[in-house]
């Protein structure tokens, strides 16, 4: 086999036992599949590595395309997120499950184990959940969908007839503000920045990284979860920011996603990994929304046919028993996601609770 990189032929070589195949003039190494997790515990064995910093690999980054053909299969390989969460950026084979990573990275992905040692080399996304089905009361009412294709429409909200007045410039601020953010990671040495502004429960636990409670809120980890975050906040944010007025918002905003920041943050403070995402804080408005009109119909595009209108509590309702159902499956079965979700919910309960019911002349927080 040849480097991917330069053509240069491999060199056989060994390392605590392992046979690998070495590009001299690259200081590369090419891993057949499972190797270079075997290479990277074998360094931590050895001993020598420093700890991993504070800011190291705490903002995931997506994977990216590949330059190179594999060596082995000749087939593109892609840049993937080395155990998933460690921004360390390696040149994967899907085909043979092979790793191509230069002598720097290896040692990177080294102390990446250190700090990680149960996190698995490889991570694959898993298959796409199966479509949450509708429910019976939806089908009752008349609803024509098709549940393969376009159930998950349901819980995508295309507007409602709940009163606003003035510019919600506090939700507009947020989502420029998020935007912003997201595509500050492209931006030559910002990456180091924004991982110092993300949130780390075990940097919380030692008495650290306090700023991240906030500043966590503004980042998001991919395109999807940015654009469902503001897009919720567009739909709904407008309608509390004119009831509550723009500086209760921004509390009621923040406040929520703190909690629900912090509650994650408790639940799993052991963890190296960053949290980050206004899931939490959306959710404060979603609750809000709800406490501030239950009545309002919430449009909806469930299929080819005309939009339908539901009352919001039928609408937030829904969505919020979605959330503890998955929260209460997640958690039977021991998955970490779990976690979120119950983050997201408490976000929820916090901005219902920090709402002022209508025609109420309290304000949003006691003094």
């Amino acid at each position: 086999m040849h480097c991917p990189a330069c053509g240069a032929p491999f060199v056989p070589a060994q390392y605590e036992g392992l046979m690998l195949e070495r590009c001299m003039a690259c200081s590369a190494t090419w891993f057949t599949a499972g190797l270079i997790k075997a290479c990277a515990d074998a360094m931590v064995k050895a001993g020598g590595l420093p700890d991993a910093p504070p800011d190291f690999g705490y903002l995931p980054v997506e994977a990216q395309k590949s330059a190179y053909q594999c060596p082995h299969c000749a087939r593109p390989m892609e840049k993937l997120n080395y155990g998933g969460r460690s921004n360390i950026l390696v040149d994967h084979c899907t085909s043979c499950g092979g790793v191509w990573a230069d002598d720097a990275k290896v040692r990177d992905i080294a102390v990446f184990t250190k700090a990680n040692p149960a996190v698995e080399a490889i991570v694959v996304a898993a298959p796409a959940a199966e479509a949450v089905k509708i429910p019976e009361a939806l089908a009752k009412a008349g609803v024509d969908y098709a549940p393969d294709k376009d159930s998950w429409k349901l819980l995508l909200p295309i507007g409602t007839n709940a009163p606003a007045s003035g510019s919600p410039a506090v939700s507009t601020s947020i989502i420029v503000l998020s935007m912003i953010a997201y595509f500050a990671r492209f931006v030559p040495h910002a990456g180091t920045l924004l991982r110092r502004l993300a949130l780390v429960p075990a940097l919380i636990a030692a008495g650290h990284n306090y700023h991240g409670f906030l500043t966590s809120i503004f980042l998001h980890a991919g395109i999807l979860s940015l654009c469902v975050d503001m897009y919720f906040l567009w739909v709904f944010g407008k309608y509390v920011e004119s009831a509550v007025d723009h500086g209760n918002f921004l509390l009621l905003y923040l406040v929520a996603g703190v909690i629900a920041g912090a509650l994650q943050a408790l639940l799993n403070s052991a963890s190296a990994f960053a949290l980050v995402g206004a899931a939490g804080a959306v959710s404060g408005v979603l609750g809000a929304f709800l406490r501030l009109y239950p009545k309002a119909g919430v449009t909806i595009r469930p299929g080819p046919g005309k939009p339908r209108s539901y009352p919001a509590r039928f609408y937030v309702g829904a969505w919020f028993a979605l959330q503890a159902v998955s929260l209460l499956w997640n958690s039977s079965l021991g998955a970490s996601v779990g976690v979120g979700l119950a983050a997201l919910l408490a976000g929820f309960a916090a901005g219902g609770l920090l709402t002022p019911v209508p025609d109420s002349d309290s304000t949003l927080l006691p003094a």
